[in-house]
This record gives structure tokens, C-alpha cells and sequence, in this order.
């Protein structure tokens, strides 16, 4: 595999991402983002991404009319082709009949970001159309028993993750966006982690393992941590048929409660990270097309989303929890529940 190509296979969705460029800094991070993933021969691609660190000729562009249809950037549309204007100097251009994103920028945090966030969005909808919904959670495995944990964004998921990998009967599954395939099983996404809290940053750097920075364009940096990092033994890469659903939220001063939820309730609990799929790291420009065709394609993954849901609502055992400010007691109320 050439330093200036990367060739991943995700559960059989496969990308290609190449430059004629020096972008090595860029590279490294997908690398180490993907690093479950990294094949070393080319195979037949789903999604091919070049990264180019100049700046497009915009006056190539200057008939296309570019207006605010996504949040993150201004858009135009000519037949199948895409433009994205993120900034001045930042853009990408997506042909939907190729598969092929280009992405112009000479930033590498922002070439990094997005080749990350493009990956992500293809897959999620190659993904959604086979009958694999991505849900925004940790998922792992207590005493070969597996789980899901769904937070909101900020309450702190990564950061109990972490700690409950501390626990050798732990192992992880996906720091952020696990899947259920067609058959309804619960599969790992292994990618990198998240580290957000500074005494697990002080302990990483004490034995040695090498974080690296994501900057980001929308949300504050992350210190991430590649899983070749991590003991090899303390990652579960088997899709689990019998997992226990687990939702709650953080609140400041809060003491720590559980309490199992009823089959309607857990459809509502489902909705938000698994239907809507607020949390999960796709771009709305890269996941959402126009015209009639994608219209009924969006239809049906919504339909088979919402199927999902309900079948996981009224097979699976499921939980809620009010947690407190307590790392150790959080996590303690967690292994609690995964020992019955």
C-alpha cells in the first residue's frame, strides 16, 4: 500500500483515499483512526476520496450559484456533482455517480475532519440501505455479556468507556456508534477513542501511549487514542445476538439510580440516537441528496430504522439511569446491572 494511499474495508463498505499531495500529517490520523480497518492491497471501492492541500481555482466555479442549505457550508448542485464551500479556501467536490470526493483544503486539520466525516456519512447510508442502523452509544462486553450505553453528546460516554475498560472483564465494541445488522445483532464500529478526562489523559501519557489532537471545525479539539494502543485483548469484535440496552443522562449533585423501562418507553429512548441518529458523526451534505430517488431511499431507511426500533423495543432488556457526579459510582451502578 503506497504512504500516499489508504485502502480501508469497514464491514465490506471499502474506501480509497489517495493524493498527489504531501499530506502526511492528514494520513496519519485516518491511519490511526481506522487502523481496525486498513487493508494493504486495492480491491473494488465503494467511496474514493482525493485530498488536495491547495486551494481550488474558484473561478472555475464562478457560474454556480452556492447557497445555505446545510449548516456547516454553503451549497450548489449541477446534475450529480456537489459543491461545498466550507470557506474561502475549503471546499469539496462529491459526484454521487462516481463515488468521489474531492476535498480542497490547505488546512490538514480541516482535510483530517473531513475526509473523517465524508467516510462516515457514505457509510452510514451504504450501511442503512442494507439494514445496518448505527446507534450513538459505547457499546461493549462485561463477562462476555454485551451492552449499548446511550448519553447525549457532553454527558460523558467516552470518559466512562475508558473507565470502564480499567476492568479486564471489560472489552470494547465501539467508543461512539455500534450498529445493529440485518439479523438485529449488536456489531462493533472499532475506531478511535475519545479521551476527555485529564486524569485518564496524566495515565496514558504515564505508560506511554500516544494521543493525538482532532481539530474541529464545529465542536471543541479531542485528544484521541488510537486502538492499536490498547491491549488487543480488551476489544470484543463478535456481533452479539442477546445485548442489554441501557439509556440515561448526568446531573450535577444527582445520586445514581436504575430502573427498567417498559417496551414503549424504550422505543422513545431509541428515537433520538438510533432513528433520528442525532450524535453520529456524519455530515448532512454527504448523507442527504436531492430528487425523488433520494426522497424514497431516505423513506425507506427512515421505515427500516423505525422497524428496528420496535423489534429491539419489545425483545431486548433495557434500562435507565440517573447518574451523578461520581465516575466510580457510575460505572459501579453500570456492572451492577450486567451482573444480574
Amino acid at each position: 500500500m503506497s504512504e500516499h494511499a489508504i485502502i480501508l474495508d469497514i464491514d465490506g463498505f471499502v474506501v480509497e483515499i489517495s493524493s498527489p499531495c504531501e499530506v502526511k500529517e492528514s494520513f496519519e490520523k485516518i491511519r490511526n483512526d481506522f487502523c481496525s480497518y486498513l487493508q494493504k492491497s486495492d480491491v473494488s471501492n465503494n467511496l474514493k476520496i482525493i485530498i488536495y492541500n491547495y486551494e481550488l481555482d474558484s473561478s472555475a466555479l464562478e457560474k454556480l450559484k452556492f447557497k445555505k442549505v446545510f449548516r456547516r457550508c454553503e451549497t450548489a448542485q449541477d446534475r450529480h456533482i456537489r459543491y461545498n464551500k466550507y470557506d474561502e479556501s475549503t471546499y469539496v467536490i462529491f459526484n454521487y455517480a462516481q463515488e468521489l470526493a474531492e476535498i480542497y483544503a490547505p488546512c490538514s486539520a480541516d482535510q483530517h475532519e473531513l475526509c473523517y466525516l465524508i467516510i462516515l456519512s457514505r457509510l452510514g447510508k451504504n450501511f442503512d440501505r442494507r439494514g445496518c442502523h448505527r446507534i450513538h452509544a459505547f457499546a461493549g462486553s462485561y463477562k462476555n455479556r454485551a451492552f449499548a450505553l446511550s448519553l447525549d453528546m457532553g454527558q460523558g460516554k467516552s470518559t466512562m468507556a475508558f473507565e470502564m475498560l480499567r476492568d479486564e472483564k471489560v472489552m470494547l465494541m465501539s467508543d461512539d456508534a455500534p450498529y445493529f445488522d440485518e439479523q438485529g445483532r449488536l456489531c462493533p464500529f472499532l475506531m478511535r477513542l475519545g479521551i476527555s478526562h485529564s486524569t485518564h489523559l496524566e495515565e496514558l501519557e504515564k505508560n506511554g501511549k500516544q494521543t493525538y489532537l482532532a481539530k474541529r471545525r464545529n465542536y471543541p479539539d479531542k485528544q484521541l487514542l488510537a486502538l492499536t494502543q490498547l491491549d488487543q485483548a480488551s476489544i470484543d469484535k463478535t456481533c452479539s445476538t442477546e445485548f442489554v440496552l441501557m439509556f440515561g443522562r448526568r446531573t450535577a449533585g444527582a445520586k445514581v439510580s436504575v430502573k427498567k423501562c417498559s417496551k414503549l418507553r424504550v422505543f422513545c429512548l431509541l428515537f433520538k440516537p438510533m432513528v433520528i441518529g442525532v450524535g453520529l458523526p456524519i455530515l448532512a451534505e454527504y448523507f442527504w441528496e436531492f430528487g425523488l430517488r433520494d426522497f424514497f431511499t431516505k423513506t425507506q431507511i427512515a421505515l427500516s430504522r423505525i422497524k428496528r426500533a420496535t423489534t429491539l423495543a419489545t425483545s431486548k432488556e433495557c434500562y435507565w439511569f440517573e447518574f451523578g457526579d461520581s465516575l466510580e459510582e457510575n460505572v459501579k451502578a453500570v456492572v451492577e446491572v450486567l451482573e444480574q
